[in-house]
């Protein structure tokens, strides 16, 4: 009796691993990242979409001007804004920066 109690321990803990196993897998390989970036320039506020190898450092620099002013934003609900995590960069643009509200971080409309 004690010999089957253990096998069948050591088999719901070999199912138990397995489904863990295949849960990690599946989910490791779900959501890859996008190749491309967008990114507002916060000096003209026009908009660009790059790929991640063209961005390396922040600001990034302007394809048409080759200004350090290129920052990456996203749009939710309509509103195009850049992430929290940029704000130090968008504040330390100072002056230069015409397009991006430094307390909400939203694109102002082009006037």
């Amino acid at each position: 009796m004690e010999l089957r109690r253990g096998h069948y321990i050591a088999a719901m803990c070999l199912v138990a691993a397995a489904v863990a196993f295949g849960w990690q897998w599946r989910g490791a390989r779900s959501s890859p990242l996008p190749g491309r970036i967008m990114l507002v320039c916060v000096a003209s506020g026009k908009m660009y979409s790059l790929s991640r190898s063209q961005v390396q450092t922040l600001p990034v620099k302007n394809p048409d001007t080759g200004e350090l002013t290129l920052v990456p934003c996203y749009e939710e609900e309509g509103v195009v804004r850049v992430d929290d995590s940029y704000r130090k960069v968008v504040i330390d643009l100072g002056e230069v920066n015409r397009h991006v509200d430094s307390e909400t971080l939203e694109i102002k409309p082009k006037p």
